[in-house]
């Protein structure tokens, strides 16, 4: 009986860790609209928007997000991160806020849209060469001020 108990409160760590870290069948930390305004996407993130990446690693968009006016979308503090949007969309309203928000570097993000924000990446370290940062087959459209700030070295 006592295995039994402890078998079942195993159970249930195990649950409730994987509910608030959800992984994808191959180790990526899985962002998707439920988890950003429900209860946060993994370790680090509180709930609601954005959602804030703390620890380096592979990120994967599961679903579209719809970030709410004057917030950010995703903001990643983590060097050496992984963003793969996975052909979906970070969509704000136009007003203000940036879809990714980068403040540190050897960051990449790629394969999917990011629109209507005020700045669609944005990265003040991006006046520098070195830090390794990549964007690898994005759509950036209807950004207020301008897609990727800054535009150049």
């Amino acid at each position: 009986m006592r295995v039994m108990n402890k078998m079942i409160c195993l159970a249930g760590f195990v649950s409730c860790f994987l509910a608030h870290s959800a992984f994808s069948a191959d180790g990526l930390l899985e962002i998707n609209q439920s988890c950003a305004v429900n209860s946060g996407c993994f370790t680090g993130d509180a709930p609601g928007f954005p959602v804030t990446i703390t620890g380096t690693g592979s990120y994967l968009l599961t679903g579209n997000l719809e970030v709410p006016a004057d917030t950010d979308g995703i903001v990643i503090e983590a060097r050496s991160t992984t963003l793969d949007l996975n052909g979906f969309i970070i969509k704000g309203h136009s007003t203000s806020g940036t879809g990714v928000y980068l403040q540190e570097w050897n960051i990449e993000v790629r394969n999917g849209t990011i629109a209507s924000f005020d700045y669609g990446i944005q990265n003040l370290l991006l006046s520098d060469p070195s830090t390794g940062d990549r964007f690898v087959d994005l759509r950036l459209v209807q950004n207020r001020t301008i897609g990727l700030y800054p535009v150049s070295y």
